[in-house]
């Protein structure tokens, strides 16, 4: 019976595993759309290995009743505690990755939109207004840009932090080109926003 249910798992969770690698080196999704996606995929996959945990505590019941065990017995247990063990780190690791990437795609989608409105509204300022009235308006403008950039240099930081955090808990390296297209962007929105605020200061 043991070595039965021994087998058996063992397929079942070699099985997984393939799908773990075929999951873990699936593209880097680069929207946000795609990256819920991805995550979903993971969770899926997540929940169903758990289905697994019963079924390796029922195998550690029947191998405590035999009497005379063997060691191929004991290795084989072993081999599948630690097959599952290291399934669930791989998952838990993807998950961690993806939601790290959720944070960036994120931060990319909506700091690129306040980026574009800046750069608009200070390209509409080129020439220096030629009375007073307009300098005053032209400064409150200025000021309330200046809020909005203060107010929105966390959701920047957050996206940095994301993009950051990612790029040291690393990709398998069939995917390492993904990362750097990611750091790309998230590198030249960091100088437009950076450009923003000089054009600012300056004006």
């Amino acid at each position: 019976m043991f070595n039965e249910k021994c087998l058996l798992l063992s397929s079942r969770l070699e099985n997984l595993a393939k799908e773990l690698d075929g999951i873990i080196l699936s593209r880097l999704p680069q929207d946000r759309a795609a990256s819920d996606a991805a995550l979903e995929i993971i969770l899926d996959f997540s929940r169903r290995l758990g289905f697994f945990d019963s079924d390796l505590k029922n195998l550690k019941e029947t191998y405590r009743t035999i009497p005379m065990k063997t060691p191929a017995q004991k290795k084989n247990l072993d081999n599948l505690n630690e097959l599952y063990k290291e399934l669930v780190t791989q998952s838990n690791l993807h998950k961690e990755r993806l939601n790290l990437l959720n944070g960036a795609l994120n931060g990319l989608e909506k700091n690129t939109d306040i980026v574009k409105d800046l750069e608009n509204v200070l390209a509409s300022h080129i020439i220096m207004p030629s009375s007073l009235e307009g300098l005053r308006d032209l400064l409150k403008q200025l000021s309330s840009l200046q809020e909005i950039i203060t107010e929105n240099q966390s959701l920047m930081d957050k996206m940095n932090s994301s993009a950051n955090q990612l790029g040291r808990m690393g990709v398998p390296t069939k995917i390492i080109d993904d990362l750097k297209h990611l750091h790309s962007r998230v590198e030249r929105l960091n100088a437009r926003w950076n450009n923003v605020n000089i054009q600012l200061v300056d004006r």
